[in-house]
């Protein structure tokens, strides 16, 4: 239980009878504290009862003893793939609430620490899962929203173009006027005469 709080394994291989604290009250503590946990049990204890808590716990294989080693390979692979099933869900659901926090706030002045908070990843580990799921870069994918809702302001509304470099997140309008440049081959006034 001490190595679950430590380590938050993915798996829990565990028997039922066991000195100081059975099997099933190990399995109840362990989903507190590891609600995703994957749990196999294997033991003697091959009884309906032990099976059907188990189960209510969420247990994903019942094994007795003898432990039968292709049987118990097989539960493991199936885990595998649960396991990585759920690791590409979080994935996905993580790209999508940076895309949406980017969304929602290239208005001001943030960075990746500040999207890693929102969704929960360390840094340096979302900045490649965000270039391998996005196909570009974290800056680069934060660049091209704010230069889309600059194209919108400017073709859209009477905003002075400082007013619109503000309204996207930039506080140094030679900046934006260059990286939009860079984007659209033409300054914002130029843009504006052409598209508004």
């Amino acid at each position: 239980l001490r190595m679950v709080k430590e380590l938050q394994p993915h798996l829990l291989i565990t028997d039922i009878c066991m000195p100081g604290c059975d099997g099933l009250d190990l399995i109840r503590q362990a989903r507190e504290l590891s609600p995703d946990i994957e749990i196999v049990i294997i033991s003697g204890y091959a009884y309906f009862e032990y099976a059907k808590t188990a189960i209510a716990y969420g247990v994903g294989s019942y094994s007795p003893k003898p432990v039968n080693q292709a049987e118990l390979d097989k539960t493991l692979q199936k885990i595998a793939l649960r396991l990585e099933e759920r690791q590409e869900n979080e994935t996905t659901r993580s790209i999508r609430t940076a895309k949406q926090f980017i969304q929602e706030n290239y208005g001001r002045n943030f960075t990746l620490e500040d999207v890693c908070k929102a969704v929960g990843f360390r840094s340096a580990y979302f900045s490649t899962l965000f270039k391998k799921e996005t196909e570009e870069g974290f800056s680069k994918y934060l660049t091209q929203v704010r230069m889309d809702r600059a194209k919108e302001l400017l073709r859209e509304t009477s905003l002075p173009v400082a007013e619109v470099c503000e309204a996207v997140g930039y506080s140094d309008r030679k900046h934006f006027a260059q990286t939009f440049h860079k984007m659209t081959g033409v300054n914002p006034a130029e843009f504006r005469r052409l598209y508004g």
